[in-house]
């Protein structure tokens, strides 16, 4: 602390009071441990427990992405319990558990904007693709436009499924000897 001989007394500084409002969080949720191959795209879950109403629609934003992975912001209406964020990694993400993952919720009330955090330490896991020969191609499809990400697949569903794809894949075609 600097002092100076003439200072001449205390000085005291502010701004003028200001009144605040302080009140309970709209909604408080758990994301769930979400499991994405590197350089492709996935799902994160939020289940969402509503504490108290707001106008319109909220916007959920998931922060706390590791580098080289990102999530499309997402607006649930009030009363949603869960929200599903799509989210896409580039070919360098860093694989690993990445914890420290939370949503940010803004709604308005009574016309102005109010923010708050809510699914504190929620975690994602970047896992490096396998090292499997490739698989024939099938004939191309069209694809049909995406209206919104599918529910995420459990890490139990998601074991099971790749399992009977290898299976499948390790079969031999029908009719030869």
């Amino acid at each position: 602390m600097l002092a100076h001989a003439n200072a001449g007394g205390d000085r005291w500084c502010s701004s003028l009071p200001a009144p605040i409002t302080v009140s309970d969080v709209f909604a408080t949720g758990k994301l769930q441990l979400a499991a994405i191959e590197r350089g492709k795209s996935g799902v994160a879950l939020c289940k969402i427990e509503q504490r108290r109403p707001w106008e319109g629609v909220a916007k959920l934003v998931l922060q706390g992405l590791p580098a080289k992975v990102s999530a499309t912001p997402v607006e649930i209406a009030a009363g949603a319990t869960e929200a599903v964020f799509p989210i896409a990694t580039e070919a360098d993400a860093p694989v690993g558990q990445h914890s420290g993952l939370f949503c940010e919720l803004t709604a308005v009330v009574g016309g102005q904007p109010v923010t708050h955090r809510l699914a504190m330490g929620g975690a994602i896991r970047i896992d490096a693709p396998p090292a499997v020969a490739a698989a024939p191609a099938s004939p191309a499809q069209p694809a049909a436009p995406a209206a919104t990400p599918p529910k995420p697949l459990s890490r139990l569903e998601q074991l099971r499924k790749e399992a009977d794809e290898r299976a499948a894949a390790s079969q031999p075609a029908k009719g030869t000897p």
